[in-house]
């Protein structure tokens, strides 16, 4: 996994794009952190039965889930920690974020950084997206992501 260095470099990089304010989120070196201190105890076991519904259910920052890449993360304990704010990952939650996600991040290692948040992968059934039609309908927020109105 990622060692606290690169958390850091992350983190300094965010920074002197956004300037000194974060937008209320809190630096990646804290999440490595936390990953690092929660790294010692048992993962849990990836489930293959994840259903679009359930995912749906999962749609508040205090419990949210994101599809991304076919795979199901609960992104609850995350969400604070984006680079690029909460709001833009607030839009996401109870959803399938793939082509959001690709259009920022094409070359991101998902398990290099929210690898612990993996709740299993997404069933046979579909999920409504996070759709390019959507964004014409929006707003850039101040680190220049679109945000529905």
């Amino acid at each position: 996994g990622p060692s606290r260095a690169d958390w850091v470099d992350v983190e300094e990089r965010m920074s002197s794009r956004d300037g000194p304010s974060r937008g209320g989120r809190r630096p990646m070196s804290e999440w490595a952190d936390r990953i690092a201190l929660n790294g010692s105890s048992p993962p849990r076991t990836p489930r293959d039965d994840i259903t679009a519904q359930e995912v749906g259910r999962h749609s508040t920052a205090a419990d949210g889930w994101v599809i991304l890449r076919g795979k199901v993360y609960d992104v609850s304990e995350y969400i604070n920690y984006h680079p690029g704010g909460v709001s833009i990952l607030r839009q996401c939650l109870g959803r399938d974020a793939t082509k959001l996600f690709n259009r920022y991040h094409p070359r991101v290692n998902l398990d290099r950084y929210i690898g612990s948040c993996l709740v299993g992968t997404l069933g046979s059934s579909l999920m409504p997206a996070f759709e390019e039609d959507e964004e014409e309908e929006s707003s850039e927020d101040e680190v220049g992501y679109k945000v529905p109105h």
